[in-house]
């Protein structure tokens, strides 16, 4: 009988851990996007976030993240490709920006 219950909570810990953590990991498609402006947030020694916020396309205005160690901002109105993600279990978007062609 014990051994039933420790294979329900472990069960039921595995979905509780996939609902709190839903990585973003299916790749929607790609977008063309003009970049609107840029948001700085410094995560921990290791890693640079760099947030803009871009215009796509279809006409939609969202946040997209720029990683990597040294990223910086990207300069309003160049063009960029935004990588779209969602979430397994939500389905909530999330935006990583692919490259950019910066506007000279």
């Amino acid at each position: 009988m014990r051994t039933v219950f420790y294979v329900f909570a472990a069960v039921l810990a595995l979905a509780l851990a996939a609902f709190v953590w839903d990585p973003p990991n299916r790749l929607v498609g790609t977008h063309s996007a003009t970049v609107l402006g840029n948001e700085s947030e410094f995560a921990n020694n290791v890693t640079d976030r760099q947030y803009v916020h871009v215009l796509l396309e279809d006409g939609r205005n969202v946040r997209a993240v720029v990683w990597g160690q040294n990223a910086r901002p990207i300069p309003e109105g160049s063009r960029v490709v935004v990588r779209q993600f969602e979430t397994l279990i939500f389905q909530r978007s999330f935006y990583e920006v692919q490259g950019s062609s910066e506007k000279r």
